[in-house]
């Protein structure tokens, strides 16, 4: 069996490590500094936050990735650098740990196939187009956390710990996904650190549920104070994939993953990999909050089921054919996957075009600070990390403005907008009026393309 397989260098590695690279400078090519997506001014603004501190200074209640932020800055990185290019370089990383995992539990050559199809995931990519860094950090931490474990040895046992306690203070739902895998696959499992682990897990547990103890009692209220616990699970879904348009985006190697998932079943097997991916499936299913980001860990797992699928059907065709029809099927395998993950990646345009991203920047300078009225949650993020002033939008700083009170506004005729504006905080700009008001009512004084004064 081992001389039927594609022998495997390790400088084949270059190949999905340029794919990734490429496909994440590929939105700068195409549409300026800041192609990005939904997240990315929140996280500008933790920056400028803590380039505030005059200098930075790393404090013992720092946590997650205010922490991180901090010594990023310390060390003279840009604002640039922190969000664009420092989520490639991790991306990097979960494709090398990729790799490594499913060398250990399949084959070299399952695990270039999944580092392979990993890179040109789209759904991965939109993790980092997203700029969901804490997500990209906690992926990257919990592939190396599965390594450790799966290496055994009480030596390789302890350097899971470090990466355990990081990823609790960097990203809770990512360390809960972990401690809910890790349990379920120990309680399947004989082996001898199985009380030790569970021990370890429980106590980070219990110290994650003190740290974060305001979350915590948000969702024990919500269970026990609601006549149905399933609208604790319906509180937020999360802005990610919808079930559908992840099939859409995933097809074409969700089909081989089936093969691994069959034959491990079938064998018993159940490794960390399979449990994280029907894990996520019940979570997701169920409806769990923030469950459509749930699909990146569920999508990452059937990536790596996916690398040994292709194996196996590699293997099976060329056992029942020849080796230059498999040659061929993983040829045109990756030659379609390639063509169809670039060309969504080159249509993927940012949420704001670079002239109402500079329009936004143009008003930092306005004073005094002042609040800007957004009808649409889009915009928030990029407001909120740019602009400068207090943001005033659909579910953010819209101080006792509900879905009902955002949809007699939508629905309000232009004089009743007006009045409605006028029982907020004065002064206020608000941004691309044009599309919901009539801004020639004489109420309104234009500051550049997209954005008016309101006059009271």
């Amino acid at each position: 069996m081992e001389q039927s397989r594609i022998k495997i260098s390790l400088y084949w590695l270059l190949v999905p490590l340029a794919i990734i690279f490429i496909s994440r400078l590929l939105p700068f090519l195409l549409y300026g500094p800041h192609p990005l997506g939904y997240d990315t001014g929140f996280y500008n603004h933790a920056i400028e936050a803590e380039r505030l501190v005059n200098p930075p200074a790393l404090r013992l209640d720092d946590s997650g990735t205010g922490a991180i932020f901090k010594a990023l800055v310390n060390l003279g990185l840009s604002n640039q650098a922190i969000l664009y290019f420092l989520p490639v370089l991790i991306t990097a990383f979960i494709g090398l740990a990729i790799f490594f995992l499913i060398r250990l539990y399949f084959s070299e050559q399952a695990a270039f196939f999944s580092m392979l199809i990993y890179s040109l995931s789209f759904t991965q990519y939109l993790v980092y187009w997203e700029m969901f860094w804490k997500n990209t950090i906690g992926l990257f931490l919990m592939l190396l956390i599965f390594y450790f474990l799966e290496m055994g040895g009480a030596k390789k046992l302890f350097l899971a710990v470090i990466p355990a306690i990081t990823l609790l203070f960097i990203h809770k739902t990512s360390f809960f996904i972990l401690a809910l895998t890790v349990f379920c696959y120990l309680l399947a499992k004989k082996n001898k650190y199985k009380y030790l682990i569970l021990s370890f897990i429980i106590l980070l547990s219990l110290v994650g549920s003190f740290i974060y103890k305001d979350s915590a009692s948000l969702a024990l209220s919500q269970i026990f104070n609601s006549v149905k616990v399933y609208d604790f699970f319906s509180l937020k879904s999360g802005i990610f994939l919808s079930g559908f348009e992840y099939l859409k985006l995933s097809w074409h190697y969700l089909i081989l993953a089936f093969i691994p998932i069959f034959s491990l079943i079938r064998k018993k097997d159940f490794n960390l990999i399979l449990v994280l991916a029907f894990l996520s499936l019940i979570l997701i299913i169920f409806k769990f909050i923030f469950y459509e980001r749930l699909t990146i860990y569920l999508d990452l797992a059937l990536i790596m089921l996916a690398g040994a699928g292709l194996e196996a059907a590699y293997l099976e065709i060329k056992k029942r054919c020849s080796s230059r029809i498999s040659n061929l099927f993983v040829i045109i395998f990756i030659c379609l996957s390639a063509g169809w993950f670039f060309y969504l990646v080159a249509v993927k345009e940012p949420l704001l075009s670079q002239k109402e991203f500079s329009s936004i920047e143009a008003i930092s300078g306005l004073l005094p600070r002042t609040m800007v009225f957004s009808y649409d949650s889009n915009y928030t993020p990029w407001l909120y990390g740019f602009s400068g002033h207090k943001i005033f939008s659909p579910g953010w700083g819209d101080a006792g403005w509900n879905l009902k009170n955002w949809q007699e506004f939508w629905q309000a005729t232009d004089e009743e907008k007006i009045v409605k504006l006028g029982e907020l905080p004065q002064p206020l700009l608000i941004y691309k009026s044009d599309e919901l008001l009539n801004v020639n009512s004489g109420r309104f004084k234009k500051i550049n393309g997209y954005f008016y004064y309101f006059n009271e």
